[in-house]
């Protein structure tokens, strides 16, 4: 009987918190998930970032420990559940998510491309996942360990709960895309298995793990695990992939993407020169300077290389610089993408074609 009254009152205290939690969610306020394991013992998952920022699209860093459990601690007050600063600087981790965003000058799709030729190590397994709006992500996982890359601006945008207009606005016109590499480890177990790796002691206190030093070793060793597994592409089989594309382009944009397409292959092949002096011959010089400013501003956009990427990623574990309001402004580009090639209609395009077919010819016959 006594067992019973026990559980009755520890299931009630439950429903009061969770009615709590409910009405600080409605009122747009972040709250971590809370689980009481038993009467000593309290689960709390969480993000750090979204305690202080609302969102995880900034990140925290080292320094951010105090102003985080301050934080936690006022928002556990507010839930009716009373911690010690102390316990929360002292916990004990069972799960951690490192990871590092790096804004790269190239679409989501262009990324995806070349992250998809890439092999995951030892019994790893590989999956490709698309969200609404085209959102996607890449993971290599075990049960317990999983190394992803996603579109950070994609998920943000497409998630419903994210009410901040600000930053919607900055994330839809920053240039290129947002991509966050995440590290996850599910077990404390698996958690010291990767600091030992590290050359880190078995501590999984929460003070110990938040911090950026070993977030940097982490994610920098994963990344180069995930750099030895990609597959370089010759121009023999970028050509390939192109023509097996236009298969998957369908619906509005079709003649645009397809008109896009080809002049990127054929800069691609021919270089801008001889292309810029076709333009020119079926446009006009107006056209054909409009042409060069074009490609030469989405140059590193529509074919960036993988280790101009890989550099970029590097030197951003490297800095561990927290992505934060004013590093996004200075990304907003200020011409749209959408604005480019306009000289370039079905006619010229095709006028564009007669007069490089048998250089491109040529070019095929050699690689094909």
């Amino acid at each position: 009987v006594a067992l019973n009254k026990i559980d009755a009152v520890e299931e009630e205290k439950q429903q009061e918190i969770s009615c709590r939690r409910e009405n600080l969610i409605k009122a747009g306020f972040y709250v971590p998930k809370i689980v009481f394991k038993d009467e000593n013992i309290l689960s709390i998952e969480c993000s750090p970032a979204k305690c202080l920022y609302g969102n995880n699209v900034y990140e925290v860093g080292s320094g951010d420990l105090k102003s985080f459990l301050d934080k936690l601690t006022c928002i556990l007050g507010q839930l009716g559940i009373s911690v010690r600063f102390e316990d929360l600087y002292n916990a004990h981790c069972w799960r951690i998510d490192y990871a590092k965003e790096t804004l790269l000058p190239c679409s989501t799709d262009e990324v995806l491309d070349l992250l998809m030729h890439s092999l995951p190590k030892g019994r790893m397994k590989k999956s490709v996942t698309i969200y609404i709006n085209q959102g996607k992500a890449m993971a290599n996982f075990l049960s317990k360990r999983r190394a992803v890359f996603y579109d950070k601006k994609q998920e943000f945008l497409n998630d419903k709960h994210n009410k901040d207009e600000n930053l919607q606005t900055l994330l839809k016109n920053i240039r290129g895309s947002l991509w966050r590499f995440e590290f996850s480890m599910k077990t404390a177990k698996e958690i010291k298995r990767e600091l030992k790796q590290c050359d880190y002691g078995p501590d999984v206190r929460l003070s110990v793990l938040f911090d950026q030093q070993i977030a940097q070793i982490v994610l920098s060793r994963r990344f180069e695990e995930f750099q030895a597994g990609l597959i370089d592409w010759s121009p023999k089989q970028a050509v390939c992939f192109l023509r097996k594309s236009l298969d998957s382009v369908h619906g509005r944009g079709l003649r645009d993407s397809l008109y896009k397409m080809t002049i990127v292959l054929l800069v691609s092949l021919l270089g801008i020169g001889p292309v810029f002096s076709a333009v020119a011959q079926c446009a006009g010089e107006r056209a054909a300077r409009a042409f060069k400013r074009d490609a030469q501003a989405i140059q590193q956009e529509v074919a960036p290389e993988w280790p101009v990427c890989i550099r970029m990623i590097q030197e951003s574990l490297c800095n561990m610089q927290p992505i934060n309001d004013k590093l996004l402004q200075r990304t907003v580009s200020s011409v749209s993408s959408n604005t480019r090639f306009l000289c370039l209609n079905a006619q010229v395009l095709l006028a564009l074609l007669r007069v490089l077919f048998p250089q491109l010819a040529q070019k095929l016959e050699e690689w094909l």
